[in-house]
C-alpha cells in the first residue's frame, strides 16, 4: 500500500543562492578578497604610469628602436639655411686664363679676379677704393670657354661657392691653407662702348663668343694709356 505521508517540499535553486547571499563570509576571505583587489588596481596604475616598462604590446609589434624611428624631414628653408654657402663677385681679370687637365681627363681653369669697393670715410669728401684680388676655379665645359673667351683685363661676374684648401709644404714643412671660389655660372660682361646683356653659359657650355675689339677707344674695358695693375699686394 502506497504511503499518505506528503514528502517534504525541495527548494528551487534561485532560492538557495538567496539564502547564501544572506550568509556572511568570513572575515579572512574578505580581506584575501579586498588584498588582491588591491594588488590588481596597482599594477594597474603602474602601468598607466610607466607604460614603456611593462605594457600589453603583443609580440609581433616591439617597440621600435631609436635607429628605426623615421626623423622629420627638414623643411625647405631650413636646409637653406643650414647649406648656404653662395659667393657673387664681379671684376676684372688679372691675368690670363691658366687651363690644365686633370690625369681623369677633366679641363680645369684657374682665374685671377680684382673686385675694386669704393667707399668714403667719415668725415672726408674724397672716395677711397680697396682692391680685392680672388682666385677662381672653374671646371669642366665652363673651364674651356673660359680659356678660349677669356683674357686679361675682361670684366666676369663669378657666382659660386667658397672652398677652403689645406696642405703641406714640401720644401718647409709647414702647413699652408688657402681660400679659393669654385664657380658654379660664369657670366661674360660685355665691355661699356659695346653695351648689351651679360653673355652667360651654364655647365653644358651655352656661351657665345664675344664681340671682337674694337680698333679704337677702350681696350678689354681699360682706358689706353692706364696700364691695369696686375700685381697681388701679398
Amino acid at each position: 500500500m502506497r504511503s499518505t505521508e506528503k514528502s517534504p517540499a525541495r527548494k528551487s535553486p534561485s532560492r538557495l543562492r538567496h539564502l547564501r547571499r544572506q550568509i556572511p563570509a568570513p572575515r579572512s576571505l574578505i580581506q584575501k578578497s579586498w588584498a588582491r583587489w588591491c594588488q590588481q588596481r596597482a599594477k594597474t596604475m603602474r602601468r598607466r604610469m610607466k607604460p614603456w616598462r611593462k605594457s600589453p604590446i603583443p609580440r609581433k609589434s616591439p617597440i621600435p628602436r631609436k635607429s628605426s624611428i623615421p626623423r622629420k624631414k627638414p623643411t625647405e628653408r631650413e636646409e637653406v639655411l643650414m647649406e648656404i654657402n653662395r659667393v657673387f663677385i664681379a671684376g676684372n681679370l688679372t691675368r690670363d686664363p691658366d687651363l690644365r687637365m686633370t690625369p681623369g681627363g677633366t679641363a680645369v681653369c684657374d682665374l685671377g679676379i680684382a673686385s675694386n669697393r669704393r667707399y668714403r670715410r667719415q668725415g672726408e669728401d674724397q672716395m677711397q677704393e680697396e682692391t680685392c684680388f680672388v682666385t677662381v676655379t672653374v671646371w669642366g665645359r665652363q673651364a674651356e670657354n673660359c680659356n678660349q673667351y677669356l683674357s686679361k683685363g675682361k670684366q666676369v661676374v663669378i657666382e659660386g661657392r667658397l672652398k677652403y684648401d689645406q696642405w703641406a709644404d714640401k720644401e718647409s714643412g709647414k702647413n699652408r691653407n688657402k681660400l679659393t671660389v669654385v664657380a658654379e655660372r660664369v657670366h661674360f660682361m660685355p665691355r661699356s662702348s659695346e653695351g648689351g646683356s651679360p653673355q652667360s653659359g651654364s655647365s653644358q657650355g651655352g656661351y657665345s663668343t664675344p664681340a671682337e675689339q674694337s680698333s679704337g677707344g677702350e681696350s678689354d674695358g681699360f682706358p689706353q694709356g692706364q696700364p691695369f695693375n696686375d700685381e697681388v699686394p701679398f
